[in-house]
């Protein structure tokens, strides 16, 4: 007598921690030749974009950017206003207790504040304290035991068990 077992392969996700941090990321923008020289400023915004994350014993290091729109006053120039657009990278390490080397990281980032100020007519000096929010997660293959044939009269206790399929993920 034969026995026959059909098991299904789940790849599970477990999240290893989160954690917290700040950076604060200061340049000095200094104005294209081809825009006039600045009056005075009218508002700094920016966003942040992460270039990288790679997760190591215990921390998650970040690598981004913060993308300035600059809106300035010109008297000398032809139009009343005008803008410009400037960046500056940052390198910040996110403390995960159980992070390591190999794991998936997901990190959002926000500016949370811009101070700026004219230097001179042709350089403005920012600075953006930047949020981070970092997770680490870890992926893992378990068998399942899905099913028994070839054996008559065997009493199995069934479980059910709900699950959600990812096709993709686009982050890492």
């Amino acid at each position: 007598m034969s026995v026959e077992l059909t098991k299904d392969l789940l790849k599970m996700e477990q999240s290893a921690g989160d954690g917290y941090a700040q950076a604060l990321v200061e340049g000095d923008i200094l104005v294209p030749d081809t825009k006039p020289d600045i009056s005075r400023i009218l508002s700094v915004d920016g966003t942040v974009d992460i270039t990288n994350k790679e997760a190591s014993e215990n921390k998650i290091a970040v690598n981004g950017v913060v993308n300035f729109k600059i809106l300035y006053v010109s008297d000398g120039g032809e139009y009343p206003v005008y803008g410009m657009d400037a960046s500056a990278a940052f390198t910040q390490s996110i403390d995960i207790p159980k992070a390591a080397k190999g794991m998936k990281n997901d990190v959002k980032a926000e500016v949370e504040h811009i101070e700026f100020e004219k230097l001179n007519e042709r350089k403005i000096g920012v600075k953006a304290v930047v949020n981070l929010l970092g997770k680490s997660r870890t992926i893992f293959e378990i068998d399942a035991l899905k099913e028994i044939q070839g054996i008559e009269n065997l009493q199995v206790l069934r479980e059910s068990v709900s699950y959600q399929e990812q096709v993709q993920s686009a982050q890492s």
